[in-house]
C-alpha cells in the first residue's frame, strides 16, 4: 500500500522536478526543492477537490520554494565546485539556454504551456494571475525567443 508521499511522487515527480530544475539549473538543488515540496504536502495534509487541484497546489508550492531558494543568501554566495554536465546536442542546448535566459515569470509560463500542456486559464489558476496577464507573458516570452533564435 502506498503512502501519500509515494502516490504524489509517482504521479507528479517528473513535472515538479522539471519546474524546480528550471529555476535552479542544478540536479541536486532541484531534488532538494522537490523533497521540501513533498515534506510540506505531508505536513499540511491539504484536502483537494480532485487530482487537478492537487497538481496545481503542488506546482504552486514548488514554484514558491524554488523562487525563495534562488533568492536565498546562501545560493547567491556560494561558488559551485563544478558545472553540471548536460547531454544535449548543440541545437537543443541553445534552445535550453535561451529558455533559461527568460525571466522567471515568462519561463514558467512557457514550461507550463508548451511542455506540460496547460491552457492559459489553467496556468492563471495555478499562478493566481489573470488570464490576460498569462496571455501577455506568453506572447512576450515567444517574442523574446523568436528574436533570440533569429539572431
Amino acid at each position: 500500500m502506498y503512502s501519500g508521499a509515494e502516490k504524489v511522487m509517482e504521479k507528479y515527480a517528473d513535472i515538479l522536478f522539471r519546474i524546480a530544475y528550471g529555476y535552479c539549473n542544478n540536479r541536486e538543488e532541484a531534488e532538494d526543492i522537490l523533497q521540501e515540496t513533498i515534506y510540506r504536502y505531508l505536513i499540511k495534509k491539504p484536502e483537494f477537490q480532485d487530482e487537478n487541484h492537487e497538481k496545481a497546489w503542488l506546482i504552486r508550492v514548488i514554484i514558491n520554494i524554488s523562487k525563495n531558494y534562488v533568492r536565498s543568501f546562501w545560493r547567491k554566495n556560494i561558488d559551485p565546485i563544478e558545472n553540471e554536465i548536460v547531454s544535449l546536442d548543440k541545437e537543443d542546448l541553445f534552445v535550453w539556454d535561451t529558455i533559461q535566459s527568460l525571466p522567471d515569470k515568462y519561463r514558467i509560463v512557457i514550461q507550463l504551456h508548451y511542455i506540460e500542456g496547460y491552457t492559459i486559464r489553467e496556468i492563471a489558476g495555478i499562478l493566481e494571475k489573470k488570464e490576460s496577464t498569462i496571455g501577455t507573458w506568453l506572447e512576450r516570452a515567444k517574442k523574446y525567443l523568436r528574436q533570440r533564435w533569429e539572431d
